[in-house]
């Protein structure tokens, strides 16, 4: 089976596990200083997260023997990779906002989730783990390179270098969506696959949506530029822009929606909402959440015309 249409099915479950994360609405700015989980919530977080992934490709755990991977944005720690790693995999991770060591959370943490991570996969190589505890620390680990750099520039990731790629909701955080989609594109080698799951929610309050769509574009353009803090309102882009970017990086796409606004939230702000989505649709409109499964195929378009398509599905 495609790779790609292996990793669609199992989507909706590991975005569950995120968007619970993402009700907390707690900053992952560079001053956040709270954790939004406890270490046994992180520990279960990094579990199912690699329990879908490997289960989703072919192969599982032995597809992983010598690729490389990248994760973006992984927020409080670096659980995900480091387990990963375990199956032979080397890893990038890319945050301008890199999870400092905090002796309170991550030294247990990261002796937990050892201790689990070897009775789940008796077979893993969690070497990467071991030194992260002996060391007590996760910046310098052998087969990881981290990248305190926005997505939009990354030259320490070489071209044509990445397998698989995954994000939770991080690419609402990019302020130039189609130089970050670009560089995705240069990193990953062809026949790369990635899962990137997105929140098109207005971040300052989830019971009102899409209230951000009424700001103009320059004051939303300043807004997303100061970065994120308490009254960060999240991205105005809809999921057709987002698709539109990756298709001209030269990624095959498909989007399954997984939250949807009401249809009397739809229509009250298309009412109000700036004039850029007087055309939109409402079937455009209302998705609130969703994951994009991707394949890369080959070089981008030369003129940045997107390839093939892809239609939102609510299941």
């Amino acid at each position: 089976m495609n790779p790609l249409r292996r990793f669609a099915g199992g989507l909706q479950r590991l975005c569950g596990v995120s968007r619970t994360w993402l009700r907390g609405g707690a900053s992952r700015g560079p001053v956040a200083t709270q954790f939004e989980r406890t270490v046994d919530e992180a520990v279960g977080f990094v579990l199912h997260n690699v329990q879908t992934c490997v289960g989703r490709l072919p192969g599982h755990e032995a597809h992983l023997q010598g690729r490389t991977l990248l994760e973006i944005g992984p927020g409080q720690d670096l659980g995900i990779p480091l387990v990963l790693m375990g199956f032979g995999a080397r890893a990038y991770v890319v945050d301008p906002y890199p999870c400092r060591w905090t002796a309170s959370f991550h030294a247990g943490f990261y002796a937990r989730l050892l201790r689990a991570a070897q009775e789940r996969y008796p077979g893993g190589d969690f070497g990467a783990l071991e030194q992260v505890v002996s060391s007590r620390s996760h910046d310098r680990v052998a087969g990881l390179v981290l990248c305190d750099a926005p997505l939009e520039r990354v030259p320490q990731i070489p071209s044509q270098s990445v397998d698989l790629s995954w994000s939770n909701a991080t690419l609402e955080h990019v302020t130039a969506l189609d130089r970050a989609c670009a560089e995705l594109g240069r990193v990953t080698a062809t026949g790369g696959i990635g899962f990137h799951q997105v929140d098109f929610r207005d971040h300052r309050d989830f019971a009102r949506p899409l209230e951000h769509l009424t700001l103009a574009e320059a004051d939303a353009r300043i807004a997303l530029a100061n970065g994120e803090h308490a009254n960060y309102y999240g991205s105005q882009r809809r999921w057709t822009s987002y698709l539109g970017s990756l298709q001209s990086a030269g990624f095959a796409v498909r989007f399954d929606a997984d939250m949807l606004a009401a249809a009397d939230q739809v229509a009250e702000i298309s009412a109000r909402a700036d004039a850029r989505y007087a055309q939109m649709g409402a079937e455009v409109l209302r998705v609130l959440s969703g994951t994009f499964s991707i394949e890369k195929l080959q070089a981008a378009s030369p003129l940045g015309r997107p390839r093939g398509g892809g239609m939102p599905s609510s299941t």
